[in-house]
């Protein structure tokens, strides 16, 4: 008898297999979620903050540090996360930065600011 471990994200029940972080998860569910930190190879450990998600309790946590359990339950583009993502980015954007993260402040809509 075969037993397999499941969470959910965004709803859907999706096998964990193995995979050693939420983001890994999520990414097997098709899901693409912004991220920096893999990009620039820094360790992983969640300090840029973009890949953050709501659990089911409403604490949210970064995808990229955090081990999936069985029975998890994850959001990943709630209001609140999409306003965090945006702060983040605006504020990582008040300093000279990378091509890769203009391409994904871009790709979610965020505006450059400049500091004078």
């Amino acid at each position: 008898m075969e037993n397999r471990k499941y969470m959910t994200v965004d709803g859907r029940a999706v096998e964990i297999a193995g995979e050693k972080n939420v983001l890994e998860v999520i990414s097997k569910a098709g899901i693409e979620l912004p991220v920096f930190c893999n990009d620039m190879e820094f360790p992983v450990y969640g300090h840029c903050r973009l890949c953050m998600v709501e659990t089911g309790d409403g604490a949210l946590v970064a995808a990229c540090s955090t081990e999936p359990r069985e029975g998890m339950t994850i959001k990943t583009n709630t209001e609140e996360l999409k306003g965090h993502r945006r702060t983040i980015l605006k504020l990582m954007l008040e300093n000279p930065v990378p091509d890769r993260l203009r391409e994904l402040a871009e790709w979610m809509g965020v505006v450059e600011t400049t500091s004078v």
